[in-house]
């Protein structure tokens, strides 16, 4: 939760061999008049490494999109057997005055994969006033 009791939750599927894009399921908005800049940074996912779930993924990908469609930082989940690769913080991004982008996410899971198995990600977006 956000230091000023901001959040978002999202419910997202993936399918087995298939890239599922969710082309609009998070924007970023700057209402200032003057640019901020604000990073994507991973808390938390579950369930944890070492877990058979796990391996039912391919990847979970975040993608930060400016506003000629143009994009700025990729924020990517991988997998490797039931092990989770986290990804890093983005660099900073610089979000213009009164300019809002989009965070598109896309998903994929394993050939085979269980319909019923469920990812929880948490991530932070820091921003820099």
């Amino acid at each position: 939760m956000g230091a000023n009791a901001t959040w978002v939750s999202l419910a997202l599927k993936a399918y087995p061999n298939a890239t599922l894009t969710y082309e609009q399921p998070l924007n970023v908005s700057n209402t200032d008049s003057v640019s901020h800049t604000f990073r994507l940074r991973h808390v938390s996912i579950t369930p944890a490494s070492g877990q058979p779930e796990i391996g039912n993924f391919t990847f979970i990908n975040f993608i930060v999109m400016d506003t000629a469609g143009v994009s700025q930082a990729s924020f990517n989940y991988t997998i490797t057997g039931t092990t989770w690769n986290t990804p890093s913080p983005t660099s900073y991004l610089t979000l213009p005055g009164s300019t809002q982008w989009i965070i598109y996410v896309e998903t994929k899971a394993t050939a085979g994969a269980n319909s019923d198995i469920v990812a929880n990600l948490q991530i932070a977006v820091d921003v820099q006033e």
